[in-house]
């Protein structure tokens, strides 16, 4: 998902395995069929002096307070982007992912590095919403669909499997969730369908 920050991460354009936070955006991410595209595009995370929030320039980074145990503040380098195999992106790998706010709050900064341009984080919320759902959907049926995370490849070949369930099921359902008022309805038909798939969780 857009916001997964990775560590031990290969950039393109960069020697050195480094932490890195994914920039692609949910609608661009996946295939038809739900399944990751090959390469993702990805911002090197670095380690940084403190950036005061709310802050004004530092136009070319995000911060990520709290980030990581060691309480060093970390920053995303938009200046520092390169596409990353998806394949590399292991769920093991994986140290942190950010909330509704936090997405809209990375499509926000990006923007404003590339344009100047201040969007309100409300918008990008706004626009967003369907893909938030329908990645929140996705993960409610990969939990109950899966065992725990693995990265050995006759579990990833059921994890793309169930990716193209999903997909297939959210097709008939993506209308609804692009409509405020029927989203919720939604999510709560697909919890009943995850339900009558593999019962309660545990």
């Amino acid at each position: 998902m857009q916001g997964d920050v990775f560590e031990g991460v290969r950039v393109a354009g960069f020697q050195e395995l480094s932490l890195a936070i994914v920039i692609s955006h949910p609608c661009s991410m996946r295939t038809t069929y739900g399944r990751l595209k090959e390469r993702l595009l990805m911002a090197r995370v670095q380690e940084g002096r403190p950036v005061p929030i709310p802050w004004r320039g530092h136009f070319g980074i995000m911060p990520l307070p709290e980030l990581m145990e060691n309480e060093r503040p970390y920053y995303a380098d938009f200046e520092e982007l390169g596409t990353v195999a998806s394949d590399d992106l292991r769920v093991t790998r994986r140290i942190a992912v950010l909330d509704d706010l936090g997405c809209s709050l990375l499509q926000q900064r990006f923007t404003n590095s590339v344009s100047r341009y201040v969007v309100e984080a409300a918008a990008f919320f706004e626009q967003s919403a369907p893909q938030l759902a329908e990645a929140e959907i996705l993960e409610d049926w990969l939990e109950a669909a899966l065992p725990a995370m693995s990265d050995h490849q006759e579990w990833r070949d059921r994890y793309n499997d169930e990716v193209c369930e999903c997909d297939a099921y959210l097709n008939e359902h993506r209308e609804g969730l692009k409509r405020p008022e029927q989203r919720a309805a939604v999510r709560r038909a697909a919890q009943a369908e995850i339900k009558r798939r593999w019962g309660e969780k545990s």
